[in-house]
């Protein structure tokens, strides 16, 4: 027994250390180092029944808690320590103002040896190594500062050592004579490579800015050469070289880009305004290896992925503004200099930029994939860039290389519409923005420019009454692609409702097909009946195709007709345009309205996109028959009598015919709007003959006038309450199966 009461306690409390121990093990916790001791035994107790115990619920132990093991973080990212204001005033801003201050020091004793006449005492040539000497003494001790003091000390004494050796070199050229321009090009080039190397060696970027400042005014300050004409831009294209060579080795001299780009830039376009008439090879090689430098530093960048989600938009867009400015610098360029040598081709210039910048976005895009996905990367984005710019250089080829008006313009819209195309194929929309700003560019410019100047709105054939023009047949085809671009932009799937991008298409294409027949020598009644053509044409397509709106584009034509009917036949008077026929013209052409206004409202019933388009279109022919047959009325009463009584009342007579006639037709048609409009016009005659006509007749003709009026207006009444009673009783005395006619929405 006193064996079991000694083990039983203790190997308890064992098995609790040890599972404790696992437990800590498993949470990273370091066991404490002194256990305290356990507290003295309770009595023994029975053996209690064996209970499973969760391993993960243990009683802690007494004592004190154990210490917490630290658990390590990821690892940072290697980087500089941030710099304290101490550090910076201390390190930094003595170092620079100290080397100032000795810079200045020197200065002032220049100053006084000058005042003193000591410099008189040397002679030219020790002057100008006096100098170079300092200069070397300067970068000596720049060197030294950057190993004992910092980078900023060094900046400020090499760059004051750079530009005392340009100015010992420059002085001995320019002031003294002592070596020819040769001889002065070649000195001021090596203190130029010194300091580059320099700014290499110890990463000064402002050094470098500085020799590279230096490069650029090295040309400048040597106006009086003779030398080849390959020299300048031989040289021009070592500096970018190396430029860009810095650019891309370290990031920090990433803003040599801009400054080489700036300075080969001007000093490049004053060499080809100057010189390359003379030597035009010379400069199509200079331009093109120039932008080939630019892109290619552009691209090593641009792998790199110097960019990320937090970068700034102005740091995104740089390297793409650099690619847009270096084409478009390099094909004005080259433009310019094939038209100095009466070159016809100008096209080339162009052309072989948008060859150049094709393969390039090929390799940077990833076989067109920057088409169908959002470019993400630098390289990406690069390669979409010079995508979008070989399409615009298309554009400029076209412009340039096709000399015939009506032809170029047909090869812009002829591309616009492929590349729609194109861009549906590989479902790109951006593919599709850029055939639809080639289709504006070219209807902008037959509406803009071709339609007055030009040679493509002259002469034309006289077919059915309407001139047409090389401008028309350009307008139609304009109209033609945009409408084939906009069907290929409709998205499909089961819904029928309009989509804005097509319906937006198709109404331009349209508009530039109604306006294709417009011409001065045209008179206006062709022209209504042309736009009334093109309205049906257009309500038809809308039945088989209702996404792009078209019937929209048939109630504009046909209001195009209504008002170029109005302008032929009523502007100068309805008498006068009837040339003697004794059929109206104008009334026959109303007629062909009207009819095409009633077949577009029973085409489009149940159809239309804008609502109530059919009543709008019967309303239109209603009121144009109206107006047309009154006129015609007058025009025949005005023939047969002179009794003015007579020929207002003949057209009061008419109007109540037609108001009857709609009277019968909304009744017998079951058309509310028409009984309505007849009430109402019957109503207006009325009015008319009682207090227009019948003021100035004899008192008996005015009796008998108003007991007729009287009795026509009771028995239209009767006539019209028994025809609707008996409309009623039809549809009540229906039997109960008999389904019910379909709602229509014109009634």
């Amino acid at each position: 027994m006193t064996n079991q009461h000694d083990e039983g306690p203790t190997g308890r409390i064992e098995s609790i250390e040890r599972r404790l121990r696992e437990i800590e093990s498993r949470m990273g916790i370091a066991s404490p180092e002194d256990a305290t001791a356990p507290a003295a035994s309770p009595p023994t107790a029975p053996p209690a029944p064996p209970r499973i115990e969760s391993p993960e619920i243990a009683e802690a132990p007494t004592g004190p808690p154990p210490i917490p093991r630290q658990i390590p973080g990821p690892p940072r990212k290697p980087g500089r320590d941030p710099i304290s204001i101490e550090t910076l005033v201390g390190g930094k801003v003595f170092a620079v103002v100290g080397a100032l201050v000795i810079v200045t020091g020197i200065a002032l004793f220049l100053k006084l040896a000058y005042d003193l006449g000591w410099l008189a005492l040397i002679s030219p040539t020790g002057k100008c190594l006096a100098g170079a000497a300092f200069g070397v003494l300067l970068l000596t001790a720049g060197e030294f500062a950057l190993r004992r003091w910092s980078a900023a000390a060094s900046a400020a004494l090499s760059a004051t050592g750079v530009g005392a050796l340009y100015a010992s070199a420059y002085s001995a050229y320019a002031f003294y004579q002592l070596v020819p321009t040769s001889a002065a090009f070649a000195l001021l080039v090596v203190v130029s490579t010194i300091g580059l190397a320099a700014a290499l060696r110890a990463r000064l970027v402002s050094v470098a800015v500085l020799s590279i400042i230096s490069a650029y005014l090295t040309p400048l300050l040597l106006t009086d050469t003779d030398s080849p004409a390959f020299v300048l831009p031989a040289y021009l294209l070592a500096i970018v070289g190396v430029g860009l060579t810095l650019s891309v080795l370290h990031e920090r001299f990433r803003v040599l880009r801009s400054l080489v780009w700036w300075g080969t830039a001007i000093l490049g376009t004053l060499w080809v305004f100057m010189d390359a008439p003379g030597a035009p090879i010379t400069a199509v090689a200079f331009l093109t290896l120039a932008w080939l430098a630019f892109h290619a530093e552009l691209w090593l960048c641009a792998r790199r992925g110097a960019t990320g989600p937090g970068t700034p938009a102005i740091d995104v867009s740089r390297p793409l503004l650099v690619s847009l400015g270096s084409t478009s610098w390099a094909v004005l360029l080259t433009a310019f200099t094939l038209a100095e040598q009466n070159s016809p081709e100008l096209w080339l210039a162009p052309g072989g930029a948008m060859i150049f910048t094709s393969i390039l976005a090929m390799i940077m895009a990833g076989h067109l994939g920057v088409l169908t996905d959002v470019p993400r990367t630098d390289e990406e984005r690069l390669g979409a860039c010079l995508l979008a710019q070989s399409g615009a250089l298309f554009i400029a080829a076209i412009a340039m290389g096709v000399s015939t008006d009506w032809l170029q313009v047909a090869c812009w819209l002829v591309f616009g519409a492929a590349s729609v195309f194109a861009g549906r194929w590989v479902r790109s929309r951006a593919l599709d923005v850029y055939g639809l700003v080639v289709l504006a560019i070219g209807l902008a410019r037959l509406v803009l420019l071709d339609s007055w100047a030009g040679t493509m709105h002259t002469g034309g054939v006289n077919t059915l009454d309407l001139v047409l023009t090389e401008w028309t047949l350009m307008m139609v085809i304009a109209g033609a692609c945009w409408i084939a671009a906009a069907v290929l932009l409709v998205r499909p799937g089961p819904d029928a409702r309009p989509q804005a991008l097509p319906v937006a298409g198709a109404i331009i294409g349209s508009l530039a097909i109604l306006a294709s027949i417009m011409h001065p020598l045209t008179e206006h009644a062709p022209h209504a009946l042309a736009w009334a053509g093109i309205g049906v044409l257009a309500m038809g397509a809308h039945a088989v195709q209702r996404r792009l709106a078209l019937d929209a584009v048939g109630v504009i034509a046909l209001a195009l007709a209504y008002i170029a009917w109005g302008v032929a036949y009523l502007f100068y008077g309805w008498a006068n345009s009837a040339g003697g026929l004794t059929v109206h013209p104008g009334l026959l052409v109303a007629l062909a309205l009207v009819l095409v206004s009633l077949v577009g409202a029973r085409w489009l019933r149940d159809r239309s996109t804008i609502p109530r388009t059919p009543v709008v279109l019967v309303c239109m022919g209603i009121l144009l028959l109206l107006a047309s047959t009154s006129f015609e009325v007058a025009r025949h009463v005005v023939r047969l009598t002179d009794d003015a009584a007579t020929q207002a009342g003949a057209v009061s007579i008419w109007w109540g015919v037609f108001a009857i006639s709609l009277l019968l037709w909304g009744v017998l048609a079951t058309r509310p709007p028409a009984r309505w409009a007849g009430l109402a016009l019957l109503g207006v005659a009325t009015a008319k003959a009682v207090v227009l006509d019948l003021a100035g007749v004899d008192p008996a003709w005015r009796v008998a006038s108003f007991l007729g009026l009287g009795v026509l207006m009771i028995g239209v009444g009767t006539l019209y309450l028994r025809a609707l009673a008996r409309h009623s009783s039809s549809q009540t005395d229906a039997p109960p199966d008999t389904p019910a006619p379909p709602h229509d929405p014109d009634r």
